[in-house]
């Protein structure tokens, strides 16, 4: 498990580039050097400096003009932020570009949909 939160460490890769171990077989199974081990890659690992990433979707939505105000609250309450905001050519909509935190998108649809009225 992590250090960090206790979860499986991904994409993660030790290199033992020099170890000593006992001289007396007795003293070299595997519940001998497990656990120093495990400490030694834990060590390592904290020394790195590892860092926990949230994920992030992001989310494309086509809106009217009248629809901004009330799109920019919904991501704003929901820690989202805008990216990109593009008038299409010869009519009143706008492509909006943003990025929403995973953890913050659950009912993010039913509630842009009571902010803009549909």
């Amino acid at each position: 498990d992590g250090p960090l939160c206790e979860e499986p460490l991904r994409g993660v890769r030790f290199t033992i580039t020099d170890a000593k171990y006992h001289a007396d077989t007795p003293h070299r199974k595997a519940d001998q050097i497990v656990p120093m081990a495990r400490r030694a890659f834990r060590a390592a690992f904290l020394a790195a400096g590892p860092t926990l990433r949230e994920p992030i979707f992001a989310v494309e939505v086509q809106v009217p003009d009248f629809c901004l105000k009330p799109l920019r609250q919904v991501l704003k309450q929901r820690r989202g932020a805008i990216t990109e905001d593009t008038l299409v050519a010869g009519t009143p909509l706008h492509v909006v570009k943003a990025t929403l935190p995973v953890a913050n998108s659950f009912g993010f649809v039913g509630d842009l949909q009571g902010a803009t009225s549909g």
